[in-house]
């Protein structure tokens, strides 16, 4: 009987431990995630109306500045990207701080560019 009891106690951890998440380690912090997210989005939003050899050269310089600026290199970036890609929960809340961020920037920038009419 010892032996069906911890014979059953050894599956039913098994199977706990099977079924949980993993809990995804990022080695960027969320802040940081957002504000280079949101960096990468601007920069592409620049980088439309350019083609060719130029959009490649200045898509180049743009990341490398971007990746700089954040202390983080590409593969660092792609990385916790791709993790992620794989938490749906964790990317929706951060893609929704991003969008958030993105919209109160360009909200920043039409107020600046439209004068307030008295």
């Amino acid at each position: 009987m010892p032996n069906t009891y911890c014979f059953t106690v050894y599956f039913f951890c098994l199977f706990l431990f099977c079924c949980t998440e993993e809990k995804q380690q990022y080695s960027i912090a969320d802040e940081q995630f957002i504000d280079i997210l949101v960096d990468v989005h601007l920069a592409e939003a620049a980088l439309q109306n350019y083609y060719g050899d130029e959009k490649d050269s200045l898509t180049e310089v743009l990341y490398e500045n971007l990746f700089e600026l954040n202390n983080i290199d590409s593969f660092e970036f792609r990385t916790n990207l791709k993790k992620l890609k794989r938490d749906p929960k964790k990317l929706q809340a951060i893609y929704t701080l991003v969008v958030e961020e993105l919209s109160v920037k360009e909200s920043g920038s039409v107020s600046k560019k439209e004068p307030k009419k008295k």
